[in-house]
């Protein structure tokens, strides 16, 4: 998959670099909020809420046409009713928590509309390389994160859908929020045994944007 990445991140060098040639503006995005894992049973039915941020680089190729590519982490915890607790040699409790989480790369096309002079809609759709892994963390009893049992890693190209909406705070920030629904199935090895998991499900950001 190291090709898989190298080309990625090529193909996103070089869009930015078109775009950014007949670019009316540009800005960065920064992203955060929650994380709501995929109901699926080959994915992560079991897994509890957890979060994210991403940060973006944007360019405006027309007046309502925007390009964006990005990178963030996201990351999800199992279901407090599925964490096992056991005793290590000293009689002391501690417990394993399956826990996912995700590095994407991402090269999102959005459409947008002016809503007046002080904020604009936008929706769009993308797609993106995940570096994905997927730990047993061991925590004691406060929850502190103490080591790791076992963890693997995998990766795979998705697709992703957007839209939210700015609003202008000056001439060179604007907030607003964002919602993605997003796509991967990266394939792990486990004890000789291939299975493909969903790794997907849904974001809901606070978005701060710098405009230059």
């Amino acid at each position: 998959m190291k090709m898989g990445k190298i080309i990625t991140l090529a193909l996103c060098m070089m869009i930015v670099s078109v775009s950014a040639a007949f670019a009316e503006s540009s800005y960065l995005s920064f992203k955060g909020g929650v994380f709501f894992p995929n109901a699926e049973t080959d994915g992560l039915n079991d897994f509890k809420n957890g979060y994210n941020f991403e940060v973006a680089y944007g360019v405006k190729i027309h007046p309502n046409l925007a390009l964006e590519v990005g990178t963030g982490y996201y990351e999800s915890e199992i279901k407090d009713e599925f964490t096992n607790t056991y005793l290590d040699a000293f009689g002391t409790p501690y417990t394993v928590t399956p826990t996912v989480s995700a590095v994407p790369i991402l090269v999102t096309l959005k459409v947008v509309a002016p809503l007046g002079p002080a904020a604009e809609i936008y929706a769009g759709a993308g797609g993106g390389y995940y570096y994905t892994m997927l730990e047993n963390r061991v925590k004691d009893l406060n929850g502190a994160t103490v080591g790791t049992d076992e963890s693997y890693s995998a990766s795979a190209l998705g697709y992703h859908f957007v839209g939210g909406v700015d609003f202008n705070v000056s001439p060179q920030l604007s907030i607003g929020g964002e919602l993605k629904y997003f796509n991967v199935k990266p394939s792990y090895d486990v004890s000789g045994h291939s299975r493909q998991v969903q790794f997907g499900g849904t974001t809901a950001n606070a978005v701060v944007k710098v405009k230059f």
